[in-house]
């Protein structure tokens, strides 16, 4: 296929009347890339939110894609493959009927979200899921069912999930049995996990040259993730569980401990009995009994113990003085295996800069490398439709978090509330803190705010959201499951005006920065890229993803304002953010900037 004629293909299954220029440089990128004219199969490119960057890849792989070849689009979250099953129905529903035959689609879920024996009968799962029988004919047959019932119901994930409980087979391996048969699927990065994938790439049933795979926002691959465990840990589990294997190999390295960090080698089989033990104990119910008659040392030694053995495959296991880590600080450990896919392709609209993730995510020279972010310093600085400030207020270190400081922070809060025509979402650096803003709060004015904890469920935050009609102060935490996939849009118009950073999440402790640093630095050799990753790109993608929750649309406005004293050092460039001194000039602005805006009760 040439390149004009992919691209006219592309415009004929588009489902809007116009294709943006945004949209046009993604789609003709990601056609080029299929010829491989750069001598790279990779392409990474930044989009701002709202742009259409999703429906432009999809459309552009489904017209590319062979008759072999399978498209993998791959999220963070559950959540976020909600937004990816809308846009292939927005694309179907143009297409007609035919489109699923060449087009099924497929959300490959784990099996405690699935299986609905999972959680109830271990004994079920043996029988009624392990002896369900689907030959491929069926599970075709059931896919092509399951597609028609995507494109003709508005939810999404819970409908699917419904239509595959409803039948009379074992969930869980009906999906498995269907991964073979589906043209695209949608998962997470649990997937791609080096102990997971070669499991899901056998049951696809092509090779990995046959894959066209799309990262949808591909910077939170970025993210540090970091399990550890102690010598009292082990000592405490041994009598809590009893001797493991595992046990005993932790015991035997935590008391060989060395003054640097080594680099551990290990079998997985070596976590199986622990890991049964725990499973066992969970079926049972006998770990929640259990963990209410514990001290609190063993307590935190036992959940340690689970988090260590639920990370296992996850990131690679160090040894530093008196500490054993997973650490996964290196995407490019995990993602090295798709430079033998036919294209991969990382798409963000906060993945800054380019080169630096280039470099992180190990992607050879040649990666495409495309930013569609405001160029123009005058456009992005005074933008009419955002309001971007700072003020100078403590710092939120958490020795000068009391009382008082969150008194005076919701006060702030409650002034720019006030200010704001629709909702605004006020986000914390922990869920500690927002426990204490939220206190504070609550002193002035009762029944206002919707709070994000740590138990929330994104899905049930969303609903509450999309469901209050009166204006509300959302809560949450700037590293939480609030910011997970959720679309705050009624009648195409966002129903936030305002996202309050209310303190900054703190970079990883010291210690454990300089690990990192040293670990990266073999892989980027570039000192300064290394600690961009630290703490400065890190920031900045959380806020332009915070502040994308504004403005949705052409005819939206968003105002975004940090109340911390270390946005100067960073974020106040990077973002070109107005400093005030005074509060009250800030607040007047505010006003000023959102007069004759429509309020939240116009637009629901």
């Amino acid at each position: 296929m040439q390149l004009k004629t992919a691209m006219n293909a592309v415009k004929e299954i588009f489902p809007y009347d116009q294709v943006r220029d945004e949209q046009a440089e993604i789609i003709e990128k990601i056609i080029k890339l299929n010829f491989h004219k750069n001598g790279s199969n990779a392409m990474i490119y930044q989009s701002p939110t709202g742009t259409g960057k999703t429906i432009a890849a999809l459309a552009s792989l489904m017209v590319i894609k062979k008759k072999k070849e399978k498209i993998i689009i791959l999220t963070k979250t559950i959540a976020q493959i909600e937004p990816i099953l809308r846009e292939w129905k927005i694309i179907c529903s143009k297409m007609g009927l035919d489109s699923i035959s060449n087009y099924p689609i497929l959300p490959v879920l784990g099996k405690n979200r699935i299986c609905k024996n999972h959680h109830t009968d271990t004994n079920r799962i043996n029988t009624q899921c392990m002896n369900s029988k689907i030959s491929n004919k069926k599970a075709k047959s059931l896919l092509y069912d399951l597609n028609i019932h995507l494109l003709t119901h508005k939810q999404g994930l819970s409908s699917y999930i419904q239509f595959m409980e409803d039948l009379n087979c074992c969930s869980y391996i009906l999906m498995q049995r269907m991964m073979s048969q589906a043209k695209i699927i949608v998962t997470t990065y649990a997937y791609i996990e080096n102990y997971l994938f070669p499991s899901f790439l056998s049951k696809l049933r092509v090779p990995l040259k046959h894959l066209l795979v799309l990262f949808d926002e591909a910077h939170n691959l970025m993210y540090d993730k970091k399990i550890e465990i102690y010598l009292d840990d082990v000592i405490y589990c041994r009598d809590i569980i009893g001797e493991t294997n595992l046990l005993k190999f932790l015991n035997f390295e935590l008391n060989d401990s060395l003054p640097k960090m080594q680099k551990i080698k290990f079998k997985m089989s070596l976590f199986r009995q622990t890991k049964d033990i725990l499973h066992e104990m969970r079926s049972n119910n006998d770990l929640i009994n259990l963990k209410a008659n514990l001290a609190d040392s063993q307590l935190q030694a036992l959940n340690r113990l689970i988090a260590f053995v639920d990370s296992i495959g996850k990131g690679s296991l160090y040894k530093f003085k008196d500490k054993i880590m997973f650490l996964d600080v290196l995407p490019s450990e995990k993602l090295h295996k798709f430079h033998q896919s036919k294209i991969q392709i990382y798409q963000s609209a906060t993945i800054t800069p380019l080169n630096a993730f280039q470099s992180l995510y190990g992607l050879k020279p040649g990666t495409v490398l495309l930013d569609l972010k405001e160029k123009r310093f005058d456009r992005l600085k005074f933008n009419p439709q955002q309001f971007r400030a700072y003020y100078k207020f403590s710092s939120s270190k958490k020795a000068k978090r009391n009382e008082v400081i969150f008194g005076k922070m919701a006060n702030m809060i409650l002034n720019i509330f006030e200010k704001s025509p629709r909702h605004i979402l006020v986000l914390c650096p922990s869920y500690e803190y927002s426990n204490g803003i939220r206190t504070a709060i609550e002193q002035y004015a009762e029944g206002i705010i919707i709070e994000e904890t740590a138990k929330s469920r994104s899905e049930e935050i969303n609903l509450q959201i999309m469901q209050e009609i009166v204006k509300k102060i959302i809560l949450g935490n700037q590293n939480g499951k609030i910011m997970e996939g959720n679309e705050w849009v009624k009648n195409k118009k966002s129903i936030i005006s305002t996202v309050v950073l209310a303190g900054l999440l703190y970079p990883i402790p010291q210690t454990d920065q300089i690990i990192v640093n040293k670990i990266r630095n073999k892989i980027i050799r570039n000192k300064k890229i290394v600690e961009m990753f630290n703490f400065q790109i890190p920031i900045t993608i959380r806020t332009q993803q915070a502040f994308g929750r504004c403005i949705r649309s052409e005819k939206d406005k968003g105002a975004l304002i940090v109340l911390d004293s270390r946005a100067d050092k960073f974020l106040q460039q990077n973002m070109y953010l107005r400093r005030y001194k005074k509060l009250s000039n800030l607040e007047s602005d505010l006003e000023t900037f959102f007069q004759n805006y429509d309020i939240l009760e116009t637009i629901i």
